[in-house]
């Protein structure tokens, strides 16, 4: 259905909701006062015959015919009513005129409800027994009264009772017809049914109309998507209501897909860059066994262009009979493995290796063919084996580094011997010198453990620990530092607590640098603050430490987790690189973090929660 459709439905459907309200209280106001009106006329027809009784009685009184004093004589006299035709010439009247009249018959009852006069002379001495009072309808529910007028015929009954002092002489008694009710609202409401009807109908044209106004710029809007589609730039709209509002989102819009589109061209000029840069050869297939993408190391090893491979099927690509062309078809064509070993391209060719694995989801059929010569993997091999000799190179550095410490040792004790043997008046002249020394020694001093501690090789105890407990331990360790230097803490743990597999007392060194490095940075900051956080983030686990000093500045942030790299003149530079090595050691990472509209530094240590944590653990000892 369409939103003009939609919006014409709805206004017309809004407006027949109104119309019906204001048409309902209508008819329950018509009727209401209908019934008054019927119940006024019922009266005074009563009031009219009892006027007439009364006048009658009072003439014969005058004459010395009648007693009115006397019950007796009064009830012989109403029972001689029906030869009076004045009283029944008002009982035609009453219910003949209007012409629309309601009342049904008149009668006068004696007290025990035997007629003595009635517009129908065949009931004259009959029992009427009594009927329901109009009254009750006048003061019922509106709902009631509909049903009443409304449904099947009922007469109903207006009484004006006679009394002779307290004696009761009867009653006059008008009957009123619901049948003569709906006859007289009839009119009424067939003209109500008709203005609902012309309103309906009118209000549906002026919607549609309406609609058509309305959405005419939902047009303008459609050719400006459009426009954006085909990246093509947006055209400004000026207008100051909503519809303008959106034109101009949609032309931000289409500078930002113009935007995207220039991302993703330098993009795929950066993948194209570094597939070139890939030593191994590597061909993106879909899910029909077809060539997407091709890198340049893969042309190498083919010995064809790019453009021959894209988009042909790879029984095309390797087309002849050789081992690597037939072992491919079927592993492609039947996700057979291929052998890890090499396979013939060609006589006098180098084998090629070929790899098969899936790219991206399983279900979408894509495939990465990887491809490397034999000769290149000789190459890797190669340099793997130098990468061996300098690890050996490392450890007899470490190992250097060790038996420097024991002279190291041994000068600076002689140092102090010396201080201490000096005379007093030749301490003057060598204080400096012997100063300087022993700065020295112990600056190497420093540098030979660090570089002990940094190249050591460390065999991770990994267990499952609850980072809220571990932050809670480090808390309560430097407290009482942190304290003494007036810093206020905040401790914000996680919930629910998460478990991670790592080796707590690294973990809890490396969460120890970066409280005592925040301890440092804000020696001299007004406000002392420190924040130790433990969170969630997907599929990681977070402890961040967040201080109130001077913060890091910009430049050097790519540097701060160097070895040896230090802001102050006391540090050594190896407190972040140690934890930055820790968070390796554990597939996590150290990062500095940028928090808008905060001051101070923001370090975090991400801790991944995926169960490969178990499995890291038996990894051999990391160096």
């Amino acid at each position: 259905m369409k939103l003009k459709t939609k919006l014409s439905l709805s206004i017309s459907l809004l407006v027949l909701v109104v119309v019906a309200t204001v048409s309902g209280l209508y008819l329950l106001s018509l009727v209401h006062e209908q019934l008054r009106d019927i119940q006024h006329q019922a009266r005074s027809a009563a009031q009219l015959i009892f006027n007439e009784i009364r006048r009658e009685m009072n003439q014969q009184t005058a004459a010395g015919l009648l007693d009115s004093r006397q019950p007796l004589q009064v009830q012989a006299f109403l029972h001689l009513l029906p030869q009076q035709s004045a009283l029944q010439t008002l009982f035609n009247f009453d219910i003949s005129y209007p012409v629309d009249s309601p009342i049904r018959d008149v009668a006068v009852v004696s007290a025990s409800q035997q007629v003595m006069a009635d517009s129908n002379t065949a009931l004259i001495g009959q029992i009427l027994p009594p009927r329901p009072q109009l009254n009750e309808i006048l003061h019922a529910s509106s709902w009631a009264q509909l049903k009443t007028i409304f449904g099947p015929e009922q007469v109903y009954e207006v009484r004006l009772p006679m009394r002779l002092g307290a004696t009761p002489l009867g009653a006059v008694r008008v009957g009123v017809d619901t049948v003569f009710i709906h006859s007289a609202l009839a009119p009424r409401l067939h003209a109500i049914l008709f203005s609902a009807a012309l309103i309906i109908v009118l209000s549906t044209l002026l919607a549609v109309v309406f609609s058509d106004f309305l959405l005419a710029p939902l047009g303008a809007l459609s050719r400006q998507l459009d426009r954006v589609a085909r990246g093509e730039p947006a055209q400004a709209w000026v207008r100051r209501d909503e519809f303008g509002m959106v034109s101009s989102k949609i032309e931000h819009l289409g500078r930002q897909m113009q935007d995207v589109r220039q991302i993703y061209s330098a993009l795929q000029e950066d993948v194209s860059r570094m597939l070139e840069n890939i030593e191994e050869g590597v061909l993106l297939l879909d899910a029909q066994g077809s060539v997407r993408l091709a890198s340049a190391a893969a042309e190498r090893v083919l010995g064809r262009p790019a453009a021959e491979l894209m988009a042909q099927p790879v029984e095309k690509v390797f087309c002849d009979n050789s081992e690597l062309d037939l072992a491919v078809c079927r592993a492609v064509r039947q996700g057979a493995p291929l052998p890890a070993h090499g396979l013939a391209r060609a006589p006098g060719q180098a084998p090629v290796i070929a790899r098969l694995e899936s790219a991206g989801e399983p279900e979408s059929g894509e495939r990465l063919l990887l491809l490397q010569d034999r000769a290149g993997r000789q190459q890797l091999e190669n340099e793997l084996e130098v990468a061996r000799r300098l690890a050996s190179i490392g450890r007899l550095t470490r190992g250097v580094a060790h038996e420097v410490k024991n002279p190291l040792n041994s000068l600076a004790i002689q140092l102090n011997l010396i201080d201490t043997k000096l005379a007093p008046e030749a301490q003057a002249g060598v204080k400096t010198h012997l100063g300087v020394m022993r700065h020295e020694i112990e600056r190497l001093d420093r540098v030979v453990n660090a570089l002990l501690d940094f190249t050591r090789p460390v065999e991770l105890v990994r267990r499952p620990t609850d980072l809220n407990e571990l932050v809670q331990a480090v808390h309560d360790l430097i407290s009482a530092r942190a304290e003494a230097a007036g810093v206020a803490w905040e401790l914000q743990p996680a919930l629910p607590p998460p478990v991670v597999n790592v080796d707590r007392d690294l973990v809890e060194q490396a969460l120890l640098n970066l409280l005592t490095n925040a301890l440092e940075a804000m020696a001299s900051s007004p406000v002392k603050r420190l924040a130790l956080q433990v969170a969630r983030q997907g599929e990681e686990a977070v402890i961040l430490v967040r201080d109130s000093g001077p913060g890091i500045p910009e430049d050097i942030h790519d540097k701060i987790f160097d070895l040896y790299f230090s802001t102050r003149e006391s540090g050594n530079g190896i407190g972040l690189a140690l934890t930055a090595r820790i968070m390796e050691l554990h597939q996590g990472a150290a990062e500095l973090l940028t928090i808008p509209g905060e001051s101070g530094a923001c370090f975090g240590l991400r801790f991944p929660l995926r169960s490969g944590n178990a499995a890291a653990a038996a990894e051999p000892p990391l160096s």
